[in-house]
């Protein structure tokens, strides 16, 4: 029995950093550079079937896991299997991440990856026409995009004015 939940502990692991590896590295970049069109076309249906797979592969691998445990192996496991459920939380309300911050979050790191890769800058900083880009999350969702409310600085450079931006007016 315990040879079995940790197999099963294992494969499940593995199977969903795999598939986050996979769609990081390969999916994600192949759907950009077929334009936002069909990127935006195709990120509804595909992360809607992503979120149940890997939610099912952690909630596989963390029963398994204590199943393992349960069964003689060390409390590592319980700890291995707790690993990926904490990954898909949120720091302040210990929640699951919903899809919007998700999306909005892989976007927003995409668009640091192809400042690097894609573009060669040296650095990628959070630009007003950065966050233009990241908002490509926006037309995945078929959501507004948030309008950003933008304040100048007196070193010359400009700043997000959070509270008027969160009004909207």
């Amino acid at each position: 029995m315990r040879q079995i939940a940790e197999f099963i502990a294992v494969l499940s692991s593995s199977l969903f950093a795999g598939a986050a590896v996979y769609v990081s590295l390969v999916e994600h970049p192949a759907r950009i550079e077929c334009g936002v069109e069909i990127a935006a076309a195709q990120f509804p249906p595909s992360y809607h079937r992503g979120t149940i797979m890997q939610v099912t592969l952690a909630a596989v691998c963390l029963l398994s896991s204590i199943a393992a445990w349960l069964a003689g192996a060390t409390f590592c496991w319980v700890i291995a299997g707790v690993l990926i459920r904490v990954w898909m939380r949120t720091a302040v309300r210990k929640d699951v991440t919903s899809f919007g911050t998700f999306l909005s979050t892989l976007t927003h790191e995409f668009c640091h990856h192809l400042d690097f890769e894609k573009f060669g800058f040296h650095d990628s900083w959070h630009t007003r026409g950065f966050y233009d880009r990241a908002s490509l999350y926006h037309s995945a969702r078929g959501t507004p995009p948030k309008k950003l409310f933008w304040v100048a600085m007196p070193s010359g450079r400009w700043r997000i004015d959070w509270p008027h931006t969160n009004r909207g007016a």
